[in-house]
């Protein structure tokens, strides 16, 4: 079993794509610095990847909706 790591996560951003390449920099980071092992940068990139796809996905729902919308304006 992995030892927990603490992490500092703006949970105020955290549903930015941007803030969540520099939450991929700083885990990149975290390893070289011997911070953390490789197996647990792994899982956090495999957490935060995860995220990334939720977000995404909503932002395709919410832009098919408004195509959806405008076309039902259009006829």
């Amino acid at each position: 079993m992995q030892e927990p790591i603490s992490l500092d996560i703006d949970y105020e951003k955290i549903n930015n794509l941007d803030y969540l390449m520099q939450f991929g920099r700083e885990i990149i980071s975290a390893v070289a610095q011997g911070e953390i092992s490789p197996a647990a940068a792994k899982t956090l990139a495999a957490v935060a990847d995860g995220h990334r796809r939720l977000i995404e996905n909503g932002e395709m729902r919410r832009m098919l909706d408004e195509i959806q919308e405008v076309q039902k304006q259009g006829r």
